[in-house]
């Protein structure tokens, strides 16, 4: 009984991290779908920023987005004040001369309400949602709208490229997990549908957005509707952004924690989209990657006790070594971050203790019916917008 848990659980954190990945490509290389792109097409596109206090963002966002490759009489660009105390409001008023409108919730809302109402004033045919942080490149709206020329496409996502600009630990993990990721999102792109987007930069045809409860996560949601509305969602690697990374580990947790149960509570609303019968190879997708990514720090307890009833034969004696031998390397990382060291690789397995024990969190406080609805975003508080992007073009 010891074997079945301990392999089940190893094979079940394998695929998670690399099987379903190799699958992806794998089934890419024969059964990628079509697309269509046509970068002539320009429909009117309605930005919408939710903001709650970021003075020292939202104007170099709004140069960002009014100095995008688009235009000008097909681009509408409204914030949603989520009730801001600082200055943000009286520097949006000030840009109403060049179109940008200001829709302020007196009280606090949360980034998902101000979003649906943002949608309801908006009037372009395509919602665009971005970040008051996040900077675009210049030439990233017309990749990004191109996608919509294909009648099948209901949602695009852009491509999220973090800058780990103090050069933390915590952020080297997280450039790295994200690079994964990335490349997974270009795999379900190819081969279906990707199942979420990066909520810093995405866009949906608005006639098919809908409002999403305000206990959600946006992003992810979005790109559920639309699969359920028989569309697909597209991943555009040359719609580049730029965010910086967190570089302290509390916040980390405390930001993983916060998105774990909002997704959490999105697939118990969306469940339905677990059901192969009805979406076959997405509900694949989602177990795969949303769900099974999740249980990876049960599955890594579970592969842990289950191996230290088996270490009387040599070939699971190696495996245990190996168990503490990464823990040990996270260990490491940990005391790296907080002497501020440079050990290089000991920031992976630091970095994904990290995220699953976030996720464990979230599960327990999931379970007992806590909600997230507003928060105060890490990065606002932090940095001003500087408008600027460093490091290399990629290529797609």
């Amino acid at each position: 009984m010891a074997e079945i848990f301990f392999w089940v659980s190893v094979l079940g954190i394998g695929f998670a991290y690399s099987g379903y990945g190799a699958l992806l490509w794998a089934l890419s290389k024969f059964r990628a779908r079509g697309s269509m792109k046509d970068k002539s097409s320009l429909p009117s596109v309605t930005f919408i920023i939710a903001a709650h206090n970021e003075e020292r963002s939202i104007e170099g966002k709004l140069r960002n987005v009014l100095g995008l490759d688009y235009p000008r009489d097909k681009l509408e660009v409204i914030v949603g004040s989520d009730a801001s105390s600082d200055g943000t409001d009286q520097i949006v008023r000030r840009w109403a001369n060049e179109g940008v409108q200001l829709l302020r919730m007196e009280d606090r809302a949360g980034k998902t309400a101000v979003q649906n109402a943002c949608s309801e004033k908006a009037r372009g045919e395509i919602l665009v949602f971005t970040d008051a942080t996040t900077v675009l490149e210049r030439e990233s709206l017309r990749e990004l709208v191109a996608n919509f020329a294909d009648p099948e496409v209901g949602c695009v996502g852009a491509r999220l490229i973090y800058q780990n600009a103090g050069k933390s630990q915590v952020g080297k993990g997280g450039v790295e997990y994200w690079g994964y990721e990335t490349q997974i999102k270009v795999w379900e792109s190819r081969l279906n549908s990707l199942i979420g987007v990066s909520g810093c930069y995405y866009a949906v045809r608005a006639d098919i957005y809908e409002p999403i409860p305000p206990n959600l996560i946006s992003d992810f949601v979005v790109a559920l509707d639309t699969v359920k509305k028989g569309y697909r969602v597209r991943f555009e690697p040359l719609a580049l952004c730029y965010e910086e990374t967190l570089a302290d580990a509390t916040e980390e947790i405390a930001m993983r924690i916060r998105v774990a149960i909002r997704t959490y509570c999105a697939l118990w609303a969306r469940r339905t989209l677990l059901n192969p019968f009805r979406y076959g190879f997405f509900s694949f997708q989602l177990l795969a990657h949303k769900v099974l990514r999740y249980l990876v720090a049960p599955l890594a307890l579970v592969a842990l006790l289950s191996n230290m009833l088996l270490i009387d034969s040599s070939l699971y004696l190696s495996f245990f070594v190996a168990q503490l031998a990464f823990y040990a390397a996270a260990a490491v990382g940990f005391f790296e971050y907080k002497t501020k060291g440079k050990l290089g690789l000991m920031s992976r397995p630091y970095y994904l203790i990290v995220v699953n024990y976030a996720a464990m969190v979230a599960f327990a406080r999931f379970l007992q019916g806590q909600t997230v609805v507003i928060w105060t975003p890490q990065r606002c508080t932090r940095r001003r917008f500087s408008g600027r992007v460093t490091g290399e073009r990629p290529s797609a």
